[in-house]
C-alpha cells in the first residue's frame, strides 16, 4: 500500500479536504494508495477540529463526511519517513519550512499552489451579522477547495496511470514518475 500525505499550514482546511477526497477517489479507482494529512504551522486560530467548509464541500460532492473529525495533527519526521509522496498545498508558504525542518525529504515532495483563504476566524466572527460578507467568505473557501479537488483528481489519475504501468515496489521513484506524467 502506497502512502500519500497532504500538508497544509494547520491541518484544518485544505489538507483535511484533500485527504478525504483523495481516499474516496483512490478507492473508486481501486488504487493501492491511502492518504493522511498533517499541518506545519499551527496558528491557534481555528475553531474545532476542522473548517466548517470541509463537510459542506464533501457533502456537495456526494461524500459523507466522518461523524467525528479528529483534531489537527502536526507533521513529524516519522510521517515523512513512512510516505511515498508528500503533497504541500502551497509551495511558496510551506516549502521553506520543509526545507528548513526536513531537508532530507525534499525528494518526496509535490508542490501545489493553492493559498489558504484570506479571511481569519476573527473576520468571520466580526461578520456574523453580515450575511453578504459571510457568503463572500463561503464562496472564497469553496473556491479554494475546488482548486484542491482539481489537483486531487489529477493526482489520482496520474497515480492510476503510473501504478498500472509499473511493476514491483516504486519507492521514491513514484514522485519522479508522477512529475513526468504531469509534464
Amino acid at each position: 500500500m502506497y502512502k500519500v500525505m497532504f500538508i497544509c499550514r494547520g491541518n484544518y482546511f485544505r489538507s483535511r479536504f484533500a485527504e478525504i477526497l483523495f481516499n474516496k477517489l483512490a478507492a473508486r479507482e481501486r488504487l493501492p494508495v491511502k492518504a493522511f494529512s498533517r499541518g506545519l504551522n499551527f496558528s491557534g486560530n481555528n475553531a474545532g477540529p476542522v473548517s466548517l467548509y470541509v463537510p459542506i464541500a464533501l457533502m456537495s460532492r456526494g461524500i459523507e463526511p466522518p461523524r467525528r473529525f479528529r483534531n489537527p495533527l502536526r507533521v513529524q519526521e516519522r510521517d515523512l519517513k513512512r510516505v511515498h509522496v508528500a503533497v504541500i498545498t502551497h509551495g511558496a508558504q510551506q516549502l521553506p519550512i520543509i526545507e528548513e525542518k526536513y531537508p532530507g525529504y525534499l525528494g518526496k515532495l509535490i508542490c501545489w499552489d493553492v493559498p489558504d483563504v484570506t479571511f481569519t476566524r476573527e473576520d468571520f466572527v466580526k461578520a456574523a451579522d453580515d450575511a453578504e460578507q459571510l457568503l463572500r467568505y463561503e464562496a472564497e473557501a469553496l473556491a479554494v477547495l475546488a482548486k484542491i479537488e482539481s489537483h486531487v483528481a489529477d493526482l489520482v489519475a496520474r497515480m492510476k496511470v503510473v501504478l498500472e504501468h509499473q511493476n514491483g515496489n516504486l519507492g521514491t521513484e513514484l514522485v519522479e514518475l508522477l512529475s513526468a506524467q504531469a509534464a
